[in-house]
C-alpha cells in the first residue's frame, strides 16, 4: 500500500493499569502482549512514522519494545497522572516536529484493532477533505480516529482524561466523519485481568 508522507500514529500507553493490578500492556496476551499488538498496527499501516507514549511503566515499556527492536519512537510523557489529554499533547508534539498534516491517535488496549483498520482511516482523510476521522461501528464511535493540523492546537488545549473526544463539544464547528467497520467488537479494551482472558478466548474463537 501505498504511504501516506508525512502522517503519523501515536499509541497511547501511559496509564498505570490501576484497575488491573498491574502493567496491563505487557502482560501475556494470544502469544504476545497487548503493548505488542497495537505497535504492530500502527508500524504496519500506511502512516509515514509511529510512536509510543509511554508514562507510568515508561522504562519497562521501552526496555520491552527496545529488546523487540521495534521501529518506533517512544515518547516519554511525565505528567501522565494528569490525564490522557497530556499523551495527546506528547503525541501532537511529535507529529508536528515530524512535520506532519495529520495525526492518528490509538489506544493500546484495545486488541482488536489492527493495521487494515488504521489504513482505511488514513486512506479516508487523503481521499476527503474533512478535519477528523473516528472509528465507528453500529455501536458507537471512537479510537482509533486521525486529525488534521488544522486541529493540533485544539488538541493541544486539552486538558484532563477526556482526551480527544473533548474537542468535538468546545469546536462544534470541526468537520467529522464517521469511518464504518462491520466488527461490532472493534472498541472492546481490556481493564481488568477477567477482560484479558475472555477477549483472549473469544479472539481465538475467531
Amino acid at each position: 500500500m501505498e504511504v501516506f508522507s508525512k502522517t503519523c500514529v501515536a499509541v497511547l500507553a501511559a496509564g498505570a493499569s490501576r484497575r488491573f493490578g498491574a502493567p496491563k500492556l505487557l502482560a501475556p496476551f494470544a502469544g504476545s502482549t497487548l503493548l505488542d499488538r497495537a505497535v504492530a498496527a500502527a508500524t504496519g499501516s500506511a502512516a509515514d512514522c509511529a510512536a509510543v507514549v509511554a508514562g507510568a511503566y515508561h522504562r519497562e515499556m521501552t526496555e520491552h519494545l527496545e529488546a523487540c527492536c521495534t521501529p518506533c519512537r517512544i515518547l516519554r510523557n511525565r505528567q501522565w497522572e494528569a490525564g490522557q489529554a497530556a499523551s495527546v499533547h506528547a503525541a501532537v508534539r511529535f507529529a508536528r516536529a515530524q512535520g506532519a498534516s495529520a495525526l492518528l491517535v490509538m489506544v493500546a488496549d484495545q486488541p482488536r484493532v489492527t493495521a487494515a483498520h488504521l489504513n482505511a482511516l488514513l486512506w479516508e482523510y487523503d481521499q476527503g477533505s474533512a478535519q477528523a476521522y473516528l472509528s465507528a461501528t453500529d455501536h458507537g464511535h471512537g479510537n482509533p480516529c486521525i486529525f488534521d493540523e488544522s486541529l493540533f492546537d485544539d488538541l493541544l488545549a486539552l486538558q484532563g482524561d477526556e482526551g480527544a473526544r473533548a474537542l468535538f463539544r468546545t469546536r462544534r464547528d470541526v468537520t467529522a466523519r464517521h469511518v464504518h467497520f462491520d466488527d461490532p467488537h472493534l472498541f472492546e479494551d481490556v481493564d481488568i485481568s477477567a477482560d484479558l482472558r475472555r477477549l483472549e478466548e473469544a479472539m481465538a474463537r475467531g
